[in-house]
């Protein structure tokens, strides 16, 4: 018994005369999605668990964020959602987002479309099959007045509509008051 109580004073000796304590452990901090994690400014930051997040760099950067790593035909982008391995983020040009596809593909089959949401280009670009995600009512076409395709959606009369990515019908047209960006559909 006395030995333990001269080892504990003799630590707390060397502690008051080298200046060393012990420093509080603090709990980690959960942060979300592309938020910085890791140990910064002596501090532990964890991604929030159960969310499919892990702490890790995106390609080309050294900062350690809460990122999501996509599978094959999954969507994925610079920012904050990386593609598993033997996987590689292909993004059109000009878009922010893409999907992730195999790194090689075989030769022996065309190329799988790309997908692209709400006003982004579709259609043949560039050697590249664009196709709008499917089940979310989008179609590939160019809005009046314009050659370039787009993934647009398709309002009957009485919906809303505009003239960068919502037309109407077949045989009604947007009505736009003066002055707005949108309007309503309205039979011919």
């Amino acid at each position: 018994m006395k030995l333990t109580n001269i080892a504990a004073c003799t630590a707390l000796l060397f502690a008051a005369v080298t200046g060393t304590y012990a420093v509080p452990q603090s709990d980690p901090v959960q942060v979300g999605l592309a938020e910085r994690c890791g140990d910064i400014d002596g501090k532990t930051y964890v991604c929030v668990p159960n969310q499919g997040l892990t702490c890790a760099a995106m390609p080309n950067t050294t900062q350690t964020i809460c990122l999501k790593t996509a599978q094959n035909g999954e969507a994925c982008n610079k920012q904050f959602t990386r593609c598993a391995a033997d996987l590689t983020c292909e993004i059109p040009d000009g878009q922010w987002a893409g999907v992730c596809r195999p790194t090689t593909k075989p030769t022996s089959s065309p190329p799988e479309p790309i997908t692209v949401g709400l006003a982004e280009r579709c259609g043949d670009i560039d050697g590249k099959k664009y196709v709008c995600v499917p089940n979310q009512g989008l179609t590939c076409a160019a809005m009046p007045n314009t050659t370039q395709t787009i993934c647009l959606k398709t309002a009957q009369v009485g919906e809303a509509c505009n003239n960068q990515f919502t037309r109407c019908a077949e045989g009604a047209h947007c009505q736009i008051p003066s002055g707005q960006w949108a309007g309503t559909c309205v039979r011919n």
